[in-house]
């Protein structure tokens, strides 16, 4: 006892030691320390050298084990709980029997001497799998998927990814599904055409313009002719209007790109009808030629072939609009509805509920004013029809439920597995290097922990449950925190004394 005592007399070097001898002091502590390393060290990678140093500048060295080795094993210590955390929680909705209908999206991302396989899905941004490999052949690919999805209780019913042939090979003979191309890649090959053209121009004639101007500065300054001034001033007046031509050029770019967005939707812009996915392939090869003519007339030679790979993806794209259709109207078959009122679903509830949500996803101000017009006018006719006035609210409340989930299932881009594997990549480069049971702490935080605007995490989107916050869940299973030990003394190098 006496030497416990001691021990508390010699940490009590700072006014608030007593504090962290008390119980509420340790549990504070306790917290605060699995805080730090929950969000600092794995969470963005932080180094436990710099960890160990922000401890000792809040006089806590003396009261917890805040070396760099002992973080390290603490670290590894949370790390195996998060993975614990998701395999329980996972488990209990497998056994539950619900088979969970999922769109899908994957790609890879590689780090130095490290590739990893991403399957996300779309609609609630759950990563289904997060997994180093060795290759990315269709078959390391159905191999690894097929496990989790197995675990998870989940079926892919629908796989949008870029044209690599492994992917497509997945979809349709891994998953049984239709595979739809990605907007987002089709767009980024105009992007790099087109847009990357169009700098290029319009940098070559600021650079003329601007030493143009200079010219014409020195010309004032000296005793030059009038005539000879005026043509160097007609010089820059031309280049601001090739200047001219090039942002004409570029806004025309701009608004095919644009009319690419706005076409390739369930219904159609202007008056909220279905659409065919013809219509939509129709659209798309206009913007195509569309996009032909703006090079030819601004010069911009097609080195790579992009309108090509553009073209090939456009029937895919397009097909997304049928898959969707059909699954919301075989989504509607078992309630065996009457046609007036499964038409007032599909024709006036769903249009709403989705130009809805496509105005708060979006953040282009051109598209929020085309959505939010769209949404606007289904709404009143809508409000208008005969069965809205007819219906109970509950009655109402519960079909708005359903054209919620459905419109989620629309998913055009698998962009969001593109935002994850860029945010992978930073943290491996900021943390040199990521192994793999770091690899699934983070996958863990991104599916249990990150929240949307709704406060939603991609867990309870794609299980509709709520589950219990990680952090507090490995919180009350670390167990006690590592005493903190006496510095062993560093002897100073002397040459001049001998031993």
């Amino acid at each position: 006892m006496d030497r416990h005592k001691k021990a508390i007399e010699r940490r009590n070097c700072h006014p608030e030691s007593w504090f962290w001898e008390t119980d509420e002091g340790q549990k504070w502590l306790s917290s605060f320390v699995v805080a730090v390393l929950y969000d600092f060290a794995i969470g963005e990678g932080v180094g436990a050298g710099k960890l160990s140093r922000f401890f000792k500048r809040l006089h806590l060295e003396k009261h917890v084990g805040s070396s760099p080795t002992a973080l390290l094993n603490q670290t590894r210590r949370l790390e195996c709980l998060l993975s614990d955390y998701q395999q329980v929680h996972e488990e209990q909705q497998r056994q539950s029997g619900i088979c969970r209908d999922v769109v899908a999206g994957g790609d890879e991302t590689f780090f130095k001497g490290l590739m990893m396989l991403v399957l996300m899905d779309l609609p609630s941004g759950y990563l289904l799998m997060e997994e180093v490999a060795e290759e990315r052949s269709y078959e390391t690919w159905n191999e690894k998927a097929q496990n989790r999805l197995d675990q998870l209780g989940v079926r892919v019913v629908h796989f949008v990814s870029d044209r690599a042939k492994a992917l497509i090979k997945l979809a349709l003979e891994g998953f049984g599904c239709r595979s739809g191309a990605d907007l987002f890649h089709g767009e980024y090959e105009i992007t790099k055409w087109l847009g990357l053209g169009f700098r290029r121009q319009s940098g070559r004639i600021k650079k003329q313009q601007e030493k143009a101007k200079k010219r014409l500065i020195v010309l004032r300054k000296s005793d030059t002719k009038p005539e000879e001034v005026q043509k160097q001033i007609g010089e820059i007046e031309q280049h601001e209007a090739k200047l001219q031509i090039v942002q004409a050029g570029k806004d025309d770019y701009h608004g095919a790109l644009r009319k690419i967005s706005m076409a390739v939707h369930p219904f159609v812009l202007e008056n909220s009808r279905q659409q065919t996915s013809e219509q939509v392939e129709k659209t798309l090869r206009e913007q195509s030629l569309e996009f032909k003519k703006i090079a030819e007339n601004h010069v911009i030679a097609d080195s790579k072939n992009s309108l090509g790979k553009f073209n090939r993806q456009i029937k895919d794209v397009a097909s997304i609009v049928d898959v969707w259709r059909v699954w919301a109207e075989e989504s509607l078959a078992i309630y065996e509805l009457e046609p007036e009122f499964r038409n007032w679903l599909l024709s006036s509830l769903l249009p709403v509920i989705y130009w809805h949500k496509q105005l708060n996803k979006t953040q282009n101000p051109s598209l929020k004013i085309a959505y939010k017009k769209a949404m606007e006018r289904v709404l009143a006719t809508w409000r208008s029809h005969p069965l809205t006035q007819s219906l109970s609210s509950d009655e109402i409340e519960r079909w708005r439920f359903w054209a919620e989930w459905i419109s989620d299932k629309f998913q055009r881009t698998s962009s969001a597995v593109e935002g994850r594997n860029g945010w992978l990549s930073q943290m491996y480069h900021n943390g040199r290097g990521m192994t793999v049971q770091r690899l699934k702490a983070l996958t863990v935080i991104h599916n249990f922990d990150l929240r949307r605007s709704d406060d939603t995490t991609a867990a309870e989107r794609l299980f509709k449950t709520q589950f219990p916050d990680p952090f507090e869940w490995v919180v009350s299973r670390m167990g006690p925190l590592p005493m903190a030990r006496k510095a062993r003394e560093r002897a100073v190098s002397n040459p001049l004394i001998l031993h």
